[in-house]
């Protein structure tokens, strides 16, 4: 029985070690890595998050005055090469919590996530 103890002790353990490893940019090479390796330029987090942004305020075709995404707040600031923070209002688009039918998003292989598929510690965030 203690033997058992101390597999699941030691499983919690590693779990959270993949996890922490998964949020620093250290189980698979980032982009920035392999950009250097190859050679060549890649398109970093700050950058993707400025043309989606920029994409969605030039399509804006919705009700009333196109309205900014919340900025994340106070993270740190440490973050893999090429990475950076966005909030979900941010990277996501949100139906009701359902997903859209919109041909844009079924034809260019988009995965919309829903705040349900959002858990923290087990619990939905």
């Amino acid at each position: 029985m203690a033997s058992l103890k101390r597999v699941q002790t030691a499983l919690k353990r590693y779990r959270a070690s993949v996890l922490k490893a998964a949020c620093e940019g250290r189980l698979v090479p980032t982009e920035a890595e392999l950009a250097r390796k190859e050679n060549r330029s890649y398109e970093t987090g700050e950058q993707l998050l400025r043309r989606i942004l920029k994409q969605r305020r030039e399509r804006w075709n919705g009700k009333g005055k196109y309205k900014e995404p919340r900025v994340p707040q106070a993270l740190p600031d440490k973050l893999p090469d090429g990475w950076a923070w966005a909030s979900w209002d941010q990277v996501a688009f949100s139906q009701n919590g359902r997903p859209f039918k919109s041909a844009e998003y079924q034809s260019s292989g988009f995965k919309l996530l829903r705040p349900g598929n959002l858990h923290m510690r087990g619990k939905v965030i």
